[in-house]
């Protein structure tokens, strides 16, 4: 069984490698939301992270573009969902996807938590079974255009320690933090 994968942007091969993998990473979280997940990245954006445009993820996308699931949308519908949603990012780095999900109401939701590190420079998703890790900011830029390096995991070990990591570097962020 294959625990980790590796994925080299710059590559003709993986251009779109990265991409696919959020939005199965999101596809898979929102029709079995992990208890935890943390979001650690320097700077963010409202990015998509499910494109639809075959249609094939209706039930998912519901209520907000027929074709298209944003950052902010998909961070919502989990912290709805009892998810316990962690937010790290540099402080005034990320005041787009700040603002949409305020829009949305996940900024007054106890399970939200929303910290900002000035000296951050950290980059992962943590769910349950699974990291993803590596050079990669979650912007427009990092997910299509920049060359970046991107490990998939889902080693227990490696999930639980960076996990243990992410609660001691930033507190645990207790809800509305």
């Amino acid at each position: 069984m294959t625990v980790a994968r590796d994925i080299f942007r710059h590559s003709r091969y993986a251009r779109n490698e990265v991409r696919e993998l959020l939005q199965s990473v999101f596809v898979a979280e929102l029709l079995k939301p992990s208890p935890e997940l943390w979001l650690v990245s320097p700077w963010l954006s409202d990015i998509e992270v499910i494109r639809d445009t075959a249609g094939a993820f209706g039930a998912l996308t519901e209520g907000d573009s027929t074709t298209t699931l944003t950052m902010s949308a998909a961070l919502t519908r989990l912290a709805m969902r009892g998810t316990l949603v962690r937010v790290v990012t540099r402080p005034r780095a990320s005041t787009e996807i700040y603002n949409s999900l305020a829009r949305r109401g996940a900024m007054g939701l106890d399970n939200f938590a929303w910290r900002e590190a000035s000296e951050l420079h950290t980059k992962g998703l943590v769910g349950h079974g699974y990291r993803v890790m590596g050079s990669m900011n979650f912007t427009f830029s990092g997910v299509d255009i920049n060359d970046e390096a991107v490990r998939f995991d889902r080693d227990n070990g490696a999930i639980a320690r960076t996990r243990l990591q992410f609660e001691h570097d930033y507190g645990g962020l207790d809800a509305r933090s």
